[in-house]
């Protein structure tokens, strides 16, 4: 089984340009789960979070992620500013849903096996839970040309590692916009980088 594990960074609201939602895709994550197990046990702490780590920190734990090659790293960035529909504007839970689907099909476009998305639920700032996981089901079955089950999980950061290294990879991606601090982002270099709407994005 393919696990994607999901978190974000920013605002959907009208705080601030952007917002970033990130993904780490694996199959089994050991190595990555390791890397920060280990540092938080370096560092006495109970949970890896992006906020507020140090640049050092954040240098490590970047370049550790990619020796290891047991998952992929990929996000989509929305430009609030740019969104035309005043439907997707009034309704935060549809903007997601919307822009997560553009994600989750790069995601699992070769995946050829069940999936299952992991998502922190304490991050999650929209209603409701269903929506997102009949949106993706609908739209991978009908449009896509998905087969396999497709499963959608809530949890605590402080449960999963590789839900701690998602909200790292969000948060430096939202970072790579809103601050133009690229140096973390450059070294984790994602393989799915997707901008929405693509049109009109950082004009």
């Amino acid at each position: 089984m393919l696990k994607i594990y999901i978190d974000e960074s920013g605002d959907l609201g009208t705080g601030g340009r952007y917002f970033v939602i990130g993904a780490l895709c694996t199959e089994d994550g050991k190595r990555i789960r390791n890397v920060i197990k280990k540092h938080c046990a370096k560092h006495g702490i109970d949970e890896l979070k992006n906020y507020g780590m140090t640049f050092t920190h954040k240098q490590e734990i970047a370049q550790k992620f990619k020796k290891e090659v047991d998952h992929k790293i990929g996000y989509v960035c929305v430009d609030k500013t740019k969104i035309q529909s005043p439907y997707l504007r009034a309704d935060q839970n549809l903007l997601f849903n919307y822009a997560f689907s553009y994600l989750a099909q790069q995601l699992i476009l070769n995946a050829k096996q069940d999936v299952r998305f992991v998502i922190d639920n304490r991050n999650q700032k929209v209603g409701s839970k269903n929506s997102l996981s009949e949106y993706i089901r609908i739209k991978a079955y009908t449009e896509w040309g998905f087969t396999y089950n497709i499963q959608t999980e809530y949890l605590d950061s402080k449960a999963d590692r590789l839900i701690q290294a998602a909200d790292f990879i969000a948060g430096n991606c939202y970072q790579r916009y809103h601050h133009n601090k690229s140096h973390i982002y450059n070294i984790l270099k994602p393989e799915i980088s997707i901008k929405f709407p693509n049109s009109q994005f950082g004009r």
